[in-house]
């Protein structure tokens, strides 16, 4: 599998990274896994190899949880994960969010 980029988390416990790889019919997929942060090839092969494959949705979804909710930028409808997938009005909101009117 190739790298074709990576990012690393190190604090005082350890270090943590995640990795893009692509295999040879050109899917790729985010992995992420504890490393001992020495050799940084060693430590992509490493996660690529024994790595945990990331759920990209539900990264999708803390990182919305990042911004604000406003009727411009609304979280429900950006998470698309309740009634409808966003295509409808929402039924019910279980954060009771100001980005609708339910």
């Amino acid at each position: 599998m190739k790298v074709i980029d990576s990012m690393w988390f190190n604090t005082m416990l350890g270090h943590f990274g995640l990795v893009v790889g692509e295999n040879s019919l050109g899917e790729r997929n985010l992995y992420g896994g504890v490393v001992s942060g020495l050799d940084q090839k060693a430590d992509e092969k490493a996660i690529l190899d024994w790595g945990h494959q990331a759920n990209i949705d539900m990264m999708e979804g803390l990182i919305a949880k990042t911004k604000s909710c406003t009727k411009a930028n609304p979280c429900c409808d950006r998470r698309g994960e309740y009634h409808g997938y966003g295509q409808e009005p929402l039924k019910s909101c279980p954060t009771k969010c100001i980005c609708h009117s339910v």
